[in-house]
Order: structure tokens, then sequence, then C-alpha cells
């Protein structure tokens, strides 16, 4: 059976095992995921613990993927991480760029000077050329600073369609108008394939049943702990691209289903096995059997790793793009002319 609609919310905690090296006491990621037959939402936030008792809200993620193939991208925090880890290193790397341009021509009148490092050295450190440099890169980073508030919190659409027919991206790149045509028509193509996934779940399920790589034993607190089975596993994936789901794709990009002779051995499964964590399923409702939670775990010797999730299935989720976000082939053009209006200078 099959959900029309699935919301999920989980935690993963990254937790390193040298942690006089790296200062890091714990990572922390809590998100939540929602899933229509149409649209599709995530929302996720990263906070950092330090070994000093003290911590951090990282930054703040959100997606919306729509059914349309339009998708929307923001971030929390970024201007945050900007000015308290990124701008003062920034600021030195302007300045020894926008140095090494003014003097750079300046170095051939020290050819037939007694000391040339001396001579270089007096050259590139003039008052006047100081100032110069001064005024340029306060410019400059100013203009980023703008650019990175801008980004901060902000939506931003991505749309295949409107990046490639937008007037910036046709005047710097000259791209042919058939070749635009052809990826906008590829990516609809497989939009469209992928938002009738659920007309493919046959295919899937025939041949998971043919080769049945999953395993669940009874565990503790109701859970069931998952297994692999690596031959099946092997089997499963080399006879995967030959479903109509990887067929009508290749159809979509006029590219030839994959007909090479190379198989995955279940040893190679095997090897990848061992690096996979600990996972445990747990299943509510005697008739539907819906999958609820989801617990992995994993320790070595340079951390320990935990995750998980709840799963729900509700009946009303709305999912809808976001009515304040911008285009980001405007974002693009920004930061294109403040790197032309740099090497110009």
């Amino acid at each position: 059976m099959t959900a029309d609609q699935i919301a999920a919310t989980g935690s993963l905690n990254l937790t390193p095992k040298n942690l006089s090296l790296i200062g890091i006491n714990s990572i922390n990621l809590d998100f939540n995921t929602k899933h229509t037959q149409s649209n599709q939402s995530t929302e996720a936030s990263l906070q950092i613990n330090f070994t000093d008792g003290t911590s951090t809200k990282f930054i703040d993620f959100g997606e919306i993927m729509l059914k349309n193939g339009v998708f929307y991208l923001h971030v929390d925090g970024l201007n945050d991480i900007y000015q308290n880890n990124i701008r003062s290193t920034l600021s030195s790397y302007l300045d020894s760029i926008i140095r090494s341009r003014y003097t750079w021509s300046l170095y051939e009148n020290c050819y037939d000077s007694d000391s040339y490092t001396d001579c270089t050295i007096a050259i590139s450190t003039t008052p006047e050329l100081d100032a110069t440099i001064a005024t340029q890169s306060t410019q400059l980073l100013s203009q980023i600073d703008q650019i990175v508030a801008e980004i901060d919190n902000q939506w931003f659409e991505f749309s295949i369609e409107d990046i490639l027919n937008s007037d910036f991206l046709t005047n710097q790149l000259a791209i042919p108008s058939t070749m635009k045509q052809g990826i906008i028509s590829a990516y609809n193509c497989s939009i469209n394939v992928i938002n009738q996934i659920a007309d493919y779940s046959d295919d899937f399920s025939n041949l998971f049943n043919q080769y049945p790589f999953i395993k669940l034993t009874s565990g503790q607190n109701n859970y069931y702990d998952v297994s692999l089975d690596a031959n099946n596993l092997a089997n499963y994936l080399n006879n995967i691209y030959n479903l109509s789901l990887y067929q009508d794709l290749a159809k979509c990009t006029g590219t030839t289903p994959r007909t090479d002779s190379y198989t995955i051995s279940a040893n190679d499964v095997s090897a990848n096995l061992k690096n996979l964590p600990n996972v445990a399923l747990r299943f509510d409702g005697f008739f539907d059997h819906h999958l609820t939670d989801i617990k992995a775990s994993q320790s070595n010797d340079y951390y320990d790793l935990s995750l998980d999730i709840n799963l729900t299935y509700p009946t009303n989720l709305q999912i809808s793009a976001p009515t304040d976000s911008r285009p980001i082939i405007e974002l693009v053009q920004e930061v294109y002319t403040i790197i032309l209006t740099t090497l110009q200078n």
C-alpha cells in the first residue's frame, strides 16, 4: 500500500571522538519534510555544540519542489556566518589580489635596480597605493556584504526554462536556441516521468519480489532490525536499469539505456555494507502496516552517529510556492557584475 501524503520529522546527531582536535562536542541536524503527489518540501536546521559549553545555530535551510519542476531554496543564518567567520579573511584576500594587480606592471621598473627585492617592496607599499587599494577593497567588500545580506533568508526560484531563456544567459553564453530547447524539453519530460513514479511501483515491487534484499528480524520495543542480502541486492541493482522508469527517462534525454556488460557482484555489495549504519524500523496498523519510525546508529574510531525519523500520513498537506521569491538569475547577474567590475578596474 502506498500513501499519497507523507510527513517526516527527524534528527541527526554526530559526535566526534577526538574532541580536543576540533573543539566540537556534537553536531545536530533537525529536519522535517513533506511529500504529496504533486509537491515536496524540506526544512532543516543545523546546530553545532562546542566543547566549551557554547552552541550556535549554524544555518537554516528550506527547499520546495513543485510538480512543474520549478524549485525554491532559501538559507537563513548565512549572513551571521559570513560576518563572523568569513568576512575578515575575505577582506585580507581582496587586499592581496588588488595589490598584486596594481604592482605587477610596476615591477619591471625594478629589473635594473641594485636590489630587486627592496625595489618591489618600496613600490608595493607606498601611501598612495595603500590608499587606492583600501578604497577599492572597501567598495568591493561592501558590494559582497550587500549580496550576502540579500541571499540571507530570501527564497530564490530555480526555473530551468526561465534561466536558459533569460537575456543575461543568452548574452553571456550565447547558447544556441536549439540546444536550450533541447535541455528544457528533456528536463520537462523527466519531471513528467518522475511525477508519475507511482505508476512504476509495480515494476519495482515485482523486481523486489524476485530479489528480496531486505530482511527484517524482530528487535526491541516493537522495532524490526534491518539486514541486507548482498547477493539479492546485487541482482536487484544489476536489473534495475531494465525497468520502464529508466527506459522512459532515457527517452527523455535521448540517451541509450545502459547496455554494458558491467555487473555489481555480491562481494562489491558486501564490502560497502560494512560501512553502513545499523537500521531499525517500526510499523503501525494491523492492516496498512505504515512505516512510522526509523532509527539508525553507527560508531567507529572517529564518531558516533544516530538518526531518528518519525513518519505520519496526514490527509491535508498543502505545499505551495513562496510568495516572496526572487529568480536566481537576478542574483547570478549581480555577482557577475561585481566580478566583471573588479577585473576591469
